[in-house]
This record gives structure tokens, C-alpha cells and sequence, in this order.
């Protein structure tokens, strides 16, 4: 990821082609504090319902990506080492990178601390992409915020890549939308997780 000047949907795009990309670790992990659940809680449905009618995107697509980033778990937190790590190629720290010399976050007043800069809730937004320019990283723990804000990334993504779920997807994690930025057994297994998820939902009580 590059530090940009511009606003969310900028880094976003951005980050289609530039980020780091996190599929190896997450898929093979996942984000921590998760729970064994595929199915959305009565509370949490529908906010993902709202979401993916506000982004105008299928709500099976929705809750395939919310499963697979959490499990549907609005208070999942993603690798605590995130911030601390350096890039193939880089010379500093993601936290460096993308908060400290990122003029984005010029005047945020948790900008200073590496350990709040990591990915959270049920679509495990990467905060330095997703959050605003003075909020608190940790304020993507709302499930509603991560709900509207991963919809309209998802939605941004579909876009992009004409309608696709699985190109989508393989943006999401930072292969790239054609999958160049991640090795061939990362894009598969990519691809395999997102489809199984999907077909879950397309056609179900939940969806």
C-alpha cells in the first residue's frame, strides 16, 4: 500500500494494485477472536441486508465475504503484527508506511500507536485504508460502519472488475483482481474458499 493524500475510495482503489498482499497469512489463520459460526446472528443480518441494498450488491456476495473474513464475527481483530511487519521490497514497517508518513493521517490523534492499526469486524477492514482521517482505527469495531464501509469497498471492487466475485475477492485480499500479486496455490485456494462460501448463500433462507 502507498501512502495517498485523497480519501477513502482513492486508497481503496489504490489498494487494488499496491497493497501488500495479506491472502497467505489470512487464509491459512484467518483473523483472530473468531467464533465456529456460518450463519449471521438476528442481530447482525440485518445490518448486512441494509448494507448490501445501500451498495446495490447481491447479499449473497455480502455474506460470502463477511464469512469468510470473520465468520460473521463483528468483534474479530486481524493479525496484531500487521503493523509491525515489512513488506517484501520495503524498508519500513506497514504502520510506518501507510499511518506514520501517510499525510491522511496527519492529525489523527492515534496515530501514534502502531498496535491500533490492524484489520477489524466482520469484513476485517484494514484500518489504514478504511478508516477516516482523525477516527479512532478502532471505531471500525461497529458493526454497522464495517458493514456499510466493507459493502461499499465490495461493491467498488465488483465495479472494477465487471461484475466478478471471485476477481472481486482476490482484490479484497491484495492478489489483485487478476490474482498477479499472489502465487498460483494462494489464488486457488482463494478462489475455492470465496466459491464454497457463495454457494451457501445463493438460493438460502439467509440470503
Amino acid at each position: 500500500m502507498k501512502p495517498l493524500t485523497l480519501g477513502l475510495f482513492a486508497l481503496a482503489a489504490a489498494a487494488l494494485s499496491s497493497r501488500p498482499s495479506r491472502a497467505s497469512a489470512r487464509v491459512e489463520k484467518g483473523p483472530t477472536r473468531m467464533r465456529p459460526v456460518n450463519t449471521p446472528s438476528s442481530e447482525i443480518l440485518p445490518l448486512l441486508r441494509a448494507a448490501a441494498l445501500a451498495h446495490d450488491v447481491a447479499l449473497p456476495v455480502v455474506l460470502a465475504f463477511a464469512d469468510v473474513e470473520s465468520r460473521f464475527n463483528p468483534d474479530a481483530e486481524g493479525d496484531a503484527q500487521w503493523p509491525f511487519k515489512v513488506a517484501h521490497g520495503q524498508s519500513l514497517t506497514n504502520w510506518q508506511r501507510h499511518v506514520r508518513d501517510n499525510p491522511h493521517f496527519r492529525d489523527n490523534p492515534w496515530r501514534e500507536d502502531p498496535a491500533r492499526w490492524i484489520s477489524y469486524g466482520l469484513f476485517q477492514l484494514l484500518s489504514p485504508f478504511h478508516a477516516r482521517a482523525n477516527e479512532d482505527p478502532r471505531a471500525l469495531l461497529d458493526p454497522t460502519t464495517n458493514a456499510d464501509r466493507g459493502a461499499s469497498f465490495i461493491a467498488t471492487l465488483l465495479r472494477r472488475a465487471n461484475g466478478d466475485a471471485e476477481a472481486a475477492r482476490l482484490g479484497y485480499v491484495g492478489c489483485g483482481l487478476d490474482g498477479a500479486h499472489c502465487d498460483a496455490a494462494t489464488v486457488a485456494q482463494v478462489r475455492a474458499k470465496f466459491r464454497s462460501a457463495l454457494a451457501r448463500y445463493e438460493g438460502s433462507d439467509a440470503a
